[in-house]
């Protein structure tokens, strides 16, 4: 999920001082901007910042299971993704809701309405599937835990 989460932020931000900031909100960021944007003094290929941005995202995973332990680590994995699905569940049961009244309601002038509806809601839960690999990874990283 780390990867996941990590990859779809590269694939989204082309601007690396963007790209740093909004990794800082997923994991422990240790690169820099400017890490991101050169590697020996040449511009990086999305490649190249992906791998980076995954090993980065991973040092950072082993430094927080050194932090708590295996067992805790493995333990608080375990608790927080039931949780954090539930929630997201709810959310997209939510805008399943709101897409279904809004069809209702007005007509998208497409010819079939049901294939309308369909193909929005897949594109919600892909949303939702995104929500939950962020969500998951940045509390896994960001969880205050008293030891």
């Amino acid at each position: 999920m780390i990867s996941d989460a990590v990859e779809a932020c590269v694939a989204a931000t082309s601007d690396p001082y963007r790209l740093r900031d909004t990794l800082a909100g997923l994991y422990p960021v240790s690169l820099t901007g400017a890490e991101l944007a050169l590697a020996g003094g040449e511009p990086t290929s999305g490649a190249t910042q992906a791998g980076r941005v995954r090993a980065d995202a991973l040092a950072a995973y082993e430094r927080r299971e050194q932090e708590l332990g295996p067992s805790v680590l493995r333990e608080i994995e375990r608790k927080l993704m039931p949780a954090v699905i539930d929630r997201e569940w709810r959310e997209h049961l939510s805008e399943l809701d709101r897409l279904r009244e809004h069809a209702g309601v007005q007509g998208s002038g497409c010819a079939d309405p049901l294939e309308d509806y369909q193909r929005s809601a897949a594109e919600l839960y892909g949303g939702f599937l995104r929500r939950v690999r962020h969500q998951a990874v940045r509390s896994l990283y960001f969880l205050q835990i008293p030891l």
